[in-house]
């Protein structure tokens, strides 16, 4: 699989901390593993680009044609590449997530449409009680994908499609 080349690291670590929780709430299935990986990589990308900047800058001087009035090459800034980098790193996150449920928002929408289990954890790893369901955690890798207790999300709908007016 794509994502275990030891370079992906800080993409594995991703992977390794939100796909038991994922499993869990039955939003990752063998199906969903090479869109979870897309996102784990973009993710990675995000923290390393950030890294670059709070480290190196926004801007970073590059050499200009023109001397200086010592006579010294010249520069000036420019905006630094990782700024690029993690901003479209940023958008990519957030469209993907929207397939995982990552904002409240889209927590609410795959909750409303029962594609998901209500996260029974908070920020704080508080448990709500009313909340609480037994559910067995899995230790899922990039390279074993987790597997669904059931056949999948999808069949949890109870509706049947919207069919064309009269």
């Amino acid at each position: 699989m794509f994502i275990a080349d030891k370079r992906l690291a800080p993409a594995i670590e991703i992977w390794k901390e939100y796909a038991p929780r994922l499993d869990k709430l039955q939003l990752l299935t063998t199906l969903d593993r090479h869109t979870f990986a897309i996102f784990c990589i973009y993710a990675a990308e995000f923290v390393l680009a950030n890294r670059e900047i709070l480290d190196r800058g926004y801007s970073l001087p590059v050499p200009t044609i023109a001397k200086d009035a010592k006579g010294k090459p010249g520069s000036m800034l420019r905006e630094n590449p990782a700024v690029g980098r993690r901003d479209f790193a940023a958008k990519m996150m957030l469209d993907l997530s929207e397939n995982f449920g990552f904002t409240p928002l889209d927590r609410a929408k795959l909750i409303g449409l029962n594609a998901m289990r209500q996260d029974e954890q908070t920020l704080f790893g508080r448990v709500r009680p009313a909340q609480v369901a037994p559910v067995q955690a899995t230790t899922a890798t990039p390279d074993a994908a987790p597997t669904p207790s059931s056949a999948g999300s999808a069949r949890s709908f109870d509706s049947r499609p919207p069919g064309r007016p009269n």
